[in-house]
């Protein structure tokens, strides 16, 4: 449900896009827009170089939808290769969409702030922050 509440509110070209929801009694469904170039993490893996140009321009999208995200007190917690998705355009452009807002988390909702933190470590281990991990220690 947060997940869901999350993608009904955010309109912003680098974000992928909610297109419907369905609900049975069991489970929601969400139909995301297509994005047809797959993750970023494959694309880096397969392919032998970005010119520093192209990463910067890669870099400058994901910033932005951070930077909307921020403005509506979102904060995503699992920003990784893996959920930043490419479309590549036929004029060699790209635009990458962030993606994956399960463990996104609305900070408005939160009395107090603290507990956006818990005592429950979420994200992926091998991007998290060291003092993320510290302080868990």
């Amino acid at each position: 449900e947060n997940e869901l509440s999350i993608l009904r509110r955010v309109k912003h070209p680098n974000i992928i896009k909610l297109v419907e929801e369905f609900q049975n009694e069991l489970k929601y469904f969400l139909v995301l827009e297509y994005v047809s170039n797959g993750d970023l993490l494959t694309a880096v893996n397969t392919m032998n170089k970005y010119s520093e140009h192209d990463v910067a321009l890669m870099l400058s999208q994901i910033a932005s939808a951070l930077k909307y995200l921020h403005s509506l007190d979102i904060v995503h917690r699992d920003v990784k290769l893996d959920n930043i998705l490419m479309t590549n355009y036929p004029d060699q452009s790209v635009t990458l969409k962030l993606a994956d807002f399960g463990l996104a988390l609305c900070l408005s909702d939160q009395t107090p702030i603290v507990a956006a933190h818990g005592d429950n470590l979420c994200g992926t281990p091998m991007y998290m922050a060291p003092e993320v991990i510290q302080n868990r220690e």
